[in-house]
């Protein structure tokens, strides 16, 4: 097999798991979700600004009933540019969606198998770019919650590892900026998934400091996160200037909104899998970790 062939191998079997995954996404009909409905909303609301001539809108003029919502002071709108951007291309805003999601299902899985190739070779990033795709939290995110900007972010988290990890090693000045570049992406996609991402970007800028025996690794790493910050400082100094006119503590209702009502027992969160009863309108599955796949990781972790 000639080496440009061996080297397609590995992302088209990733592609294939992709193509079987999105099978839910192929029908005429929307999928039953929390958000599905309101992602469309987001985004056509986005799409007449874009119209009017407002390329970064803060302000939604056609939402509540017409009176007008400052969603874009407070949610990160890259999702929402995305399905707009497919609508532009010629499909309706439905089909923008699930393509959308479908697309995030595949990079997914295409940006784990460029993060773990360097470290452990071909095979074990197809097996993890495989996991990564099939994961339970990115099928919930889609099938059951809709959620475009969070399953967009899971995206971007293994593109910024992969891209921090190219420009600490070699520290030139293109690749930082990338990787500057994929951060700043981060936080315009999704506001929670990028402080949670940020101490993860940190732990691995300090394994890849002690690997290469380099404190100044972590130099770079910081003008990386600086460089995101300020790239994206379109989006997040008017959300934290102007929160106090937002009032999103309106937003922290419980039970879905707010962490203490979040947490699970360990029954709970160890439950075996249940059948879904695919009857009821948007059944919310269990959620848990499961016990197939907690002993699948402490089998792993042993045999690591």
């Amino acid at each position: 097999m000639r080496p440009n062939v061996r080297g397609l191998v590995a992302p088209v079997t990733i592609l294939l798991f992709a193509v079987i995954l999105v099978t839910p996404l192929l029908q005429q009909r929307m999928t039953c979700s929390d958000d599905g409905a309101f992602g469309i909303h987001k985004a056509l609301g986005l799409e007449l600004a874009l119209d009017l001539g407002h390329w970064f809108p803060r302000w939604s003029p056609h939402m509540a009933h017409g009176f007008g919502y400052p969603l874009y002071n407070f949610y990160a709108p890259l999702g929402s540019y995305l399905l707009t951007g497919l609508h532009k291309l010629g499909l309706i805003y439905p089909a923008a969606l699930h393509s959308a999601f479908a697309l995030s299902i595949a990079f997914a899985g295409l940006a784990v198998y460029g993060l773990v190739k360097p470290w452990w070779g071909t095979r074990a990033g197809i097996a993890a770019g495989v996991v990564y795709l099939t994961s339970p939290y990115l099928a919930f995110n889609i099938l059951f919650r809709g959620a475009l900007a969070e399953t967009l972010a899971l995206v971007w988290v293994p593109l910024i590892l992969w891209s921090v990890d190219r420009a600490l090693r070699r520290r030139q000045p293109r690749r930082m900026a990338l990787a500057a570049l994929f951060f700043a992406g981060l936080v315009y996609t999704h506001n929670t998934t990028a402080l949670v991402a940020s101490p993860l970007v940190i732990a691995y800028s300090l394994l890849l400091s002690w690997e290469l025996k380099n404190m100044r690794v972590l130099v770079y790493a910081a003008l990386i996160l600086l460089g995101g910050t300020m790239l994206s400082a379109h989006f997040w100094i008017p959300a934290l200037a102007e929160h106090r006119l937002v009032q999103t503590e309106q937003l922290l209702s419980p039970p879905i909104f707010t962490y203490y009502t979040n947490f699970l027992t360990p029954s709970e969160l160890l439950a075996l899998p249940t059948a879904t009863l695919t009857h009821l309108l948007n059944p919310s599955p269990p959620k848990a970790l499961g016990a197939i796949a907690a002993g699948l990781a402490m089998a792993g972790a042993a045999t690591i």
